[in-house]
């Protein structure tokens, strides 16, 4: 099958207004883990979850499955901080600064560098 030279514009135009996007939606949550009070900001920890979930079903769309994973696990993670009163503004912060990390960068890691990312990151309060 001939590929579609047009097309490739149009996905380049589409991915970058993504990341542009994101980027905000990064900067959304950074403001958050900033303005967390206490252990039990509940308030804090649901407008995370919300933005990550947004960030979630886009990015996997335009190429960034690694970002889906991650913010899939994040909102495990702020799901568990809710339950348990207990959110972590260096557990959010890890999280976050995951997804910035291969939004700047513009390229999908390979999956053995997603899944140690993954590995690293905080375990949600209540799992070992």
């Amino acid at each position: 099958m001939a590929k579609n030279t047009e097309l490739n514009p149009i996905v380049s135009t589409l991915r970058a207004r993504f990341v542009d996007t994101a980027r905000d939606k990064l900067d959304v949550i950074d403001q958050a883990i900033r303005d967390i009070d206490g252990n039990a900001d509940t308030a804090r920890a649901l407008e995370i979850k919300k933005t990550a979930h947004s960030l979630k079903g886009m990015a996997g769309s335009f190429g960034f499955m690694s970002v889906t994973r991650i913010a899939e696990a994040f909102e495990d993670y702020l799901a568990a901080a809710i339950e348990a009163d207990a959110l972590s503004r260096d557990g959010a912060r890890q999280y976050c600064d995951a997804m910035q990390t291969i939004i700047e960068s513009g390229e999908e890691p390979e999956e053995n560098e997603t899944a140690a990312v993954l590995a690293g990151l905080p375990a949600p309060a209540g799992t070992y």
